[in-house]
């Protein structure tokens, strides 16, 4: 119930920041638009 739930809720943090860093380190990397580099 509420465990799950807030599991859940740290999980999709968690995986927000991985994709925000990996978006910072990949625009750093190759300076290209956001919709060629993850296609």
């Amino acid at each position: 119930g509420a465990d799950l739930a807030a599991q859940e809720a740290k999980n999709a943090a968690a995986l927000a920041a991985c994709k925000t860093l990996a978006e910072e380190l990949t625009e750093q990397r190759f300076p290209a638009p956001r919709i060629l580099a993850f296609k």
